[in-house]
């Protein structure tokens, strides 16, 4: 809803406009509530299953505007025209912490693998020259990271001369 100039607030409702002419089963929503407030409002007296997502705890998902609807999405839950769904054990609790209700949760993704350690003298195997910078990327390979154009980045930063490693 962001455009050049600010914040839209039609957009909004051209969203839940076009919404309700689609006539969904389901209309899933997640992030800041009042984002969906006109798409929920528009949705409430049809067959519409609406399904909210909590990605983090329950109190950050409220920030500054959002803390002011803590009353009427709790309604929405209670009433269940929204249904709440958390994606860990710590997010049920926190929701059920500001809420006062329970959710359905459904685990987020896949386990998470366990961290290696990274094996001593790494850092000394790979400094090839005194002036060698060592670049380092924790995290996991996954194509939303790009570690691809990270990858072409350092290479070419390597081919105009400069003494680098990458870890990954």
């Amino acid at each position: 809803h962001k455009q050049a100039g600010g914040s839209k607030f039609k957009i909004l409702f051209d969203i839940a406009k076009l919404v309700r002419a689609g006539r969904y089963d389901i209309v899933h929503m997640h992030s800041t509530m009042y984002y969906y407030l006109p798409t929920i409002l528009t949705l409430m007296p049809t067959h519409t299953k609406m399904v909210y997502t909590l990605h983090s705890t329950a109190l950050m998902e409220n920030d500054s505007w959002d803390k002011k609807l803590i009353w009427l999405k709790k309604i929405f839950f209670k009433h269940h025209i929204l249904h709440p769904i958390t994606i860990s054990a710590a997010s049920a609790q926190s929701f059920v912490d500001l809420y006062h209700l329970e959710s359905k949760t459904i685990y987020n993704g896949i386990p998470r693998p366990k961290l290696t350690e990274m094996p001593s003298g790494i850092i000394e195997t790979y400094r090839y020259t005194q002036n060698t910078c060592i670049l380092m990327h924790p995290g996991r390979i996954d194509g939303v990271k790009n570690q691809v154009v990270l990858c072409h980045v350092v290479q070419r930063l390597i081919d105009e001369g400069n003494d680098l490693v990458l870890l990954i």
